[in-house]
């Protein structure tokens, strides 16, 4: 029953930093990415190394194959291209196969752990959080899921690749790998300012998002109470102030991450106008070949698509490892071990009560409680509401352990059987 008198919209507990540090580590050690993590690297690996046929490609074309006129070096080089590009996306996709499977897996696995673990929480410790916090904390398993099946981790494994890109450009057209280097540094820096911004936005929506779904479970779990006491307008009020905040924060985190895609597409152009300057001058100069320039500016623009992606995967990244969190704070609530114990046979001699003492906050119900119930033996609990009754009958069950004193099964504690 909903008590008008008491604020529904409970005041969130202050967030850790969302940046845990235990997060990729426990993501890279997961066993079943520890199994697959060789093959989507070496796929990785050779993906990236075929990504670099194209712009030498176009350097042989330009600055040979033109200037020959050898067509059958052309159609070799053709085929060659086409092949790579081919196995390219083969091992791109076999990779994306493997993310999905890891990630369903995932999901399968860490739900049902979850749901077991939450269901041998002892009561007192379970009854701490409204039921709607345990819905959220089992739905971050799916979120979790998402950064394994997802492009996430295809880009945690791309990124270092960029470096490749810059050595082929070195290689090529030696000090030209300094303009990108420069561009590549400046952006990683201001992508590491949005990322700031955008992970505060994402904590600040994710603490509303639970106010709200709090306040709506509250509410429809108890409607009866709301429509008998007619405070259907009152609760509308409420909800509609959390529903304008949520709206608020998230037209904030839109404008962020669109502003982010437009960093990302004005970094572009200011590579692609930047090398092609700065070659054209060493090309002026007699340093480089035209078709050097050309394949410098198709390494420079793939070098920094892998940090285009990440910036625009960063919410997905900040999301994960909340959803982590939260399915770590899940995990690590006392849990009742049941494994070993044997089934609670028929009760032969009966239930003994003896030096009980329970209590909840700063009252104490029961002390020194001493109760003998025969096996057979029928008897009535009477009280006031709130005098304990249903805490004696959990006592009885075992579901509720006592702070102090045992209860006894036919001479046995009942916590050694399993319940």
């Amino acid at each position: 029953m909903i008590d008008p008198r008491i604020n529904l919209v409970a005041k969130p507990e202050t967030p850790a930093d969302p940046v845990t540090p235990g997060a990729l580590d426990g993501l890279f050690r997961s066993d079943d990415l520890r199994h697959v993590f060789p093959g989507l690297l070496v796929g990785s690996l050779l993906a990236n190394i075929l990504a670099l046929a194209l712009p030498l490609a176009i350097l042989q074309i330009m600055d040979r194959v033109i200037v020959n006129q050898s067509m059958s070096t052309l159609g070799f080089l053709a085929m060659g291209l086409i092949a790579a590009m081919i196995l390219e996306a083969i091992l791109r996709s076999v990779n994306g196969i493997v993310t999905s499977w890891l990630g369903a897996r995932f999901e399968h696995r860490a739900t049902m752990a979850a749901l077991k673990h939450l269901f041998r929480v002892p009561l007192r410790d379970y009854l701490r959080q409204e039921p709607s916090a345990y819905a959220e904390k089992l739905r971050a398993a799916s979120q979790v899921a998402s950064f394994y099946s997802g492009q996430s981790l295809l880009l945690l494994l791309d990124l270092p690749f960029a470096v490749i890109f810059l050595a082929v450009i070195y290689l090529i057209a030696g000090n030209l790998v300094f303009t990108p280097a420069i561009l590549l540094l400046i952006f990683s820096i201001l992508t590491l300012g949005f990322g700031r911004t955008i992970r505060d936005q994402i904590q600040a929506r994710n603490v509303n998002d639970d106010r709200r779904s709090g306040f709506l479970f509250e509410v429809i779990s108890g409607i009866h109470s709301v429509k008998t006491m007619m405070m259907e307008k009152l609760m509308l009020r409420r909800y509609e102030m959390l529903q304008r905040a949520n709206a608020e924060q998230g037209q904030e985190l839109t404008r962020s991450s669109a502003l982010a895609n437009s960093l990302g597409s004005f970094f572009s152009q200011i590579m692609i106008v930047s090398v092609i300057f700065a070659g054209a001058w060493k090309v002026i100069d007699g340093d480089m070949t035209p078709g050097a320039l050309a394949a410098c500016l198709m390494l420079s623009v793939r070098s920094l698509t892998p940090l285009r992606r990440g910036l625009s995967y960063w919410t997905r990244y900040q999301s994960f490892i909340i959803a982590d969190r939260r399915l770590r704070d899940l995990m690590t609530l006392p849990n009742e071990n049941q494994s070993g114990k044997e089934v609670l046979p028929p009760v032969k001699e009966g239930i003994v009560l003896r030096d009980i003492e329970v209590g909840y906050g700063n009252r104490t119900l029961f002390s020194g409680l001493n109760l003998v119930i025969p096996a057979g033996a029928c008897i009535a609990i009477r009280g006031e509401s709130g005098t304990g009754k249903s805490i004696l009958l959990n006592l009885l069950s075992g579901i509720e352990r006592p702070d102090r004193g045992e209860v006894l099964v036919d001479g046995r504690p009942l916590s050694d059987f399993a319940m």
